[in-house]
């Protein structure tokens, strides 16, 4: 049983379907920690997407916010690196944070993306972001 659960999120994030993503969640004791062969977690994926009502899903299922992928991203800087304003918020009020590492590898990423769509809006977003979280501590 526990490797169907497994199973069933990680259908859904190969598929990239949000409707399947919530089907899955309404499974009794679905593993919420399924990762795709890049470690990246539904919470990720959802954060990336902007899909904010199964972030809060995930949250009530206690998903863990600050997980890492493969190559180094959490949640949160999926969510600013995609322009996903709500998404960002949403993990910052249930205690996601950025290590000054992730600051660095997103204003990195922000640099080489040059003039491509979203490219000054992910920027900016993570200096709100920064600046949200400075007001935290």
């Amino acid at each position: 049983m526990l490797e169907l659960n497994k199973n069933l999120l990680k259908a859904a994030l190969v598929d990239n379907s949000r409707t399947n993503t919530m089907k899955a969640l309404r499974v009794p004791g679905v593993y919420v920690e399924s990762e795709d062969e890049s470690g990246q977690t539904v919470m990720m994926r959802a954060a990336a997407m902007g899909w904010d009502e199964i972030i809060t899903v995930l949250l009530q299922k206690h998903a863990k916010i600050d997980s890492r992928s493969k190559d180094g991203w959490t949640p949160l800087m999926l969510a600013i690196y995609n322009g996903r304003e709500a998404a960002a918020k949403t993990l910052i009020d249930a205690g996601a944070n950025l290590s000054d590492d992730d600051v660095k590898k997103l204003m990195e990423f922000s640099e080489t993306m040059g003039d491509t769509p979203g490219a000054d809006y992910s920027g900016s977003l993570l200096y709100d972001v920064m600046k949200i979280l400075k007001k935290k501590k």
